[in-house]
């Protein structure tokens, strides 16, 4: 669950991004994993629309569930340079994901897909410029 304001907007990366709404302070919380509202899901899970999880979700590595953001978060882009630090596993609550540096409102917040998911770029194929589109 995000623990700060965000707005959704284009995003330069890959489609929709997900924006600092806010000013974020270098080191606040801005993530954390909260089971009564975000979603682990097994993998077999069944959806109509199984490239859904593939793009909004990661698939842990050490449960083998699919972690599913259900706010804004899931619009959060990768960087390789993220200004938002990810810790895994993502399912353990009492971790927090907190900015790299300070984040200036309108921002888009990033994360490095590698951290936590077992399939980063999953559904996505990289082009130009480091970027990530749905294949």
């Amino acid at each position: 669950m995000l623990l700060v304001r965000t707005v959704l907007k284009v995003s330069p990366i890959d489609g929709i991004g997900c924006f600092a709404g806010e000013h974020i302070a270098q080191g606040q919380p801005v993530w954390r994993f909260v089971p009564e509202f975000d979603r682990a899901l097994r993998q077999n899970f069944a959806v109509a629309d199984s490239e859904f999880l593939h793009r909004y979700a990661q698939l842990c590595p050490y449960s083998g569930l699919w972690m599913l953001c259900v706010d804004n978060a899931r619009f959060m882009n990768h960087s390789d340079n993220p200004n938002v630090a990810v810790k895994a596993p993502l399912s353990d609550p009492s971790l927090t994901h907190d900015a790299v540096r300070e984040i200036l409102t309108g921002e888009e917040l990033t994360c490095d897909y590698r951290v936590g998911d077992a399939v980063p770029f999953d559904g996505f194929v990289p082009v130009k410029n480091k970027e990530l589109i749905l294949r």
